[in-house]
């Protein structure tokens, strides 16, 4: 019987800001700049640099630094965006687009300032509250971050970017009852707006960890399947479906999953030192054996695995010694035909 450990493979790597370089962050940073059709980017006269033009006004100035941002030209769009602020230093829209600009350069000083300042402003803005609460969490202050999160929450905030990043945090923490009143928030914030609120694969999936890890492996497998749907390339949502699957006594389903995964990832020794331990349950000790030096030579080098190749390695044995009996017997009768 095997004595495995089980463990969820997390996703690595990923992204902590608020999608700050993808289609998500793009509509966040529409929103807050009131993005227009592009016009000409205004560069100060030579010997005036720095100093805005007086006949250019702050939303002209928040429209081009916004352009120069979608550009990736983070340094036009800091002197833009700090030009419009020196002419409308109480506009809060100019410090949002200033501490999204700082996050595409990972500049996560200038993000906290610019955060700040827009809730000085404002302090129940919920977008400069998850900007700083992202920024929080990329310093490694879980317990701020997490309190920013809520309070965006509060405030209002739904865009799907929110929920992940706080559902990723509370998954760190283990906080499974608090992942499952936020996924139920977003539940409702996306039906109200789906369009405002979009989509976010990882939503689904770590709502579904947290079902797992509550004794719920049915409603992990359902979160599972919409996240799958979403992004179907992910190794990390086919191998923790597999755990589920593994636990509604679904093994045909968890080695397809496994399998799956491996394919997607063939780096990742909890794959296959999965498999492993199902086919074992099934088992198929060879199988399983093949799978757990398999996942030995990626790096899983720990009690679980060799105790599970030792349990493959008893099994294998155990069953070509009952073989060798028979097999002796079959030989000499079939040397006695031959006589």
């Amino acid at each position: 019987m095997s004595t495995a450990t089980w463990k969820a493979p997390l996703l690595a790597g990923i992204v902590a800001w608020a999608g700050v370089t993808g289609p998500a962050a793009a509509q966040q940073a529409a929103v807050a700049a009131d993005a227009v059709p592009a016009v000409e980017v205004l560069v100060p006269a030579q010997g005036q640099a720095g100093l805005p033009d007086a006949a250019v006004g702050s939303d002209d100035l928040e429209r081009q630094a916004y352009d120069a941002y979608e550009a990736q030209d983070w340094a036009q769009a800091r002197r833009l965006i700090d030009q419009a602020i020196a002419l409308a230093p109480g506009q809060i829209s100019l410090y949002r687009l200033k501490a999204y600009i700082a996050a595409a350069s990972d500049d996560n000083a200038a993000v906290l300032a610019a955060a700040a300042q827009a809730l000085q402003l404002d302090p129940g803005d919920a977008e400069s509250l998850q900007l700083r609460g992202t920024a929080r969490a990329k310093q490694g202050d879980t317990p701020a971050a997490l309190a920013d999160y809520a309070a965006a929450l509060q405030a209002g905030g739904h865009s799907s970017t929110l929920f992940r990043n706080y559902l990723f945090l509370l998954n760190q923490q283990h906080d499974n009852a608090r992942m499952l009143e936020v996924h139920a928030a977003y539940e409702a914030a996306y039906r109200s707006d789906p369009e405002g609120t979009g989509q976010h694969a990882d939503i689904p999936f770590h709502a579904a960890q947290a079902y797992h890890h509550l004794g719920q492996p049915r409603r992990a497998v359902e979160l599972l399947d919409q996240a799958i749907a979403q992004s179907p390339q992910v190794a990390g949502y086919y191998g923790n479906r597999a755990l589920a699957q593994h636990a509604l006594g679904r093994s045909s389903q968890s080695l397809a999953d496994d399998g799956r995964a491996m394919q997607l990832d063939p780096t990742e020794p909890l794959y296959p030192y999965n498999r492993g331990v199902t086919r074992l349950d099934m088992g198929d000790a060879a199988g399983a054996l093949q799978d757990f030096k398999a996942a030995l030579a990626l790096g899983k080098d720990d009690a679980d695995t060799w105790l599970n190749i030792g349990v493959a390695e008893d099994r294998v044995g155990a069953r070509a010694r009952r073989w060798l009996p028979m097999t002796a017997r079959w030989q000499r009768n079939l040397a006695i035909r031959r006589c």
